[in-house]
């Protein structure tokens, strides 16, 4: 929703600029799980047993897909991005993922629903 606030108050025309905003959001994952790990590699985390022991497809697939729900709210301004992002969801290596956080994405998505924007 943040980045929908942004990209309307930019004046960005998402049209002309899917992708780079593809790839923006993927930064923004990567980045994720490289805070993710540094953040449990650290040495006071080490000291205290911290672990990450979370797949950096795992994270690739929530943080995709989070995306994709709150930008599914905005279908006709989205429709190109959600397409690359459908597209990128839908290979192969995330398939064990949409399993595993079915119902992760459920409740998260009725969060959402309840949210305006």
């Amino acid at each position: 929703m943040r980045m929908h606030h942004y990209l309307r108050s930019w004046g960005a025309n998402v049209r002309k600029n899917v992708k780079f905003i593809h790839r923006t959001i993927q930064q923004v994952v990567r980045y994720t799980y490289a805070v993710m790990r540094s953040k449990a590699l650290n040495k006071v985390s080490t000291a205290q047993g911290g672990k990450c022991e979370v797949e950096k497809a795992c994270i690739t697939w929530l943080g995709l897909t989070a995306f994709r729900i709150v930008l599914a709210r905005k279908p006709t301004v989205y429709k190109s991005l959600l397409k690359l992002l459908d597209f990128e969801l839908s290979q192969g290596r995330y398939r064990r993922h949409k399993k595993q956080f079915r119902g992760l994405v459920r409740n998260g998505a009725v969060v959402i629903d309840q949210l305006s924007f």
